[in-house]
This record gives C-alpha cells, structure tokens and sequence, in this order.
C-alpha cells in the first residue's frame, strides 16, 4: 500500500467523502486522486456510492475491510507519529506538513506510471 493510498484512506475515515474535497486536502490533482481511488476500489477497500441529496455527486465509503485496514494502519503509526510531530516547533511543523503532503504527491505521480 503506498502513501498516498493511506492518506486517503485516513481522509475518508475521517469524512472528506468526495474526490474534489481529496484533492484539495492532498493537494493534488483530481487526476491523481482518480487514480489512487480506483487502485483502492479493485483492492476492495473503497466503494463510490452516489449522493442521496444530489445525484451529480459521488462519496466514497470504505468497504468494511477499507475500515479494518485503514483503522490498523491508523493505530499502527499515526499515534507514534503525532507523538514525534508535537515534539517540533510550529515552524517545523509546516515545513515537515509541506514536505509529507509535496511526498504523498509524488507518490500519486510515481503510482500512475505503468509497472514495467
């Protein structure tokens, strides 16, 4: 599982429930975002559901077993991960948000390439 798989998966857990609101959190492209939630659709951990409110929408929703896994990976490493971030100064904080999220985003890119 790659890291921009993980985040997103987090952010669903967590309710940012639409590709466009991914995006803008990861900040990527939509493209990118197209891409990654179709990898976790095939893997079964992600279901693109329409919106009962508004039909032009679609929300994605962890399968049970997208719940079980991103809750593990969530319990695994975010804990000693927040304990080591609140240790840096606010300066630091952004730089290393900047750094992750500039990561996660090459990961995306490096993720659409064909398996040679």
């Amino acid at each position: 599982m790659t890291m921009p798989q993980i985040s997103l998966l987090w952010l669903v857990r967590h309710d940012v429930t639409t590709s466009a609101e991914l995006a803008r959190q990861m900040e990527v492209t939509p493209r990118a975002i197209t891409s990654v939630v179709d990898k976790l659709v095939a893997k079964g951990l992600l279901l693109r559901q329409d919106d009962p409110h508004d039909r032009r929408i679609i929300r994605l929703v962890l399968t049970p077993e997208g719940e079980r896994v991103s809750g593990l990976v969530e319990s695994l490493s975010l804990t000693p991960l927040a304990e080591l971030i609140s240790r840096l100064e606010p300066g630091e904080r952004d730089e290393f948000e900047r750094s992750v999220n500039r990561f996660a985003e090459i990961m995306a890119v490096l993720d659409e390439l064909p398996a040679e």
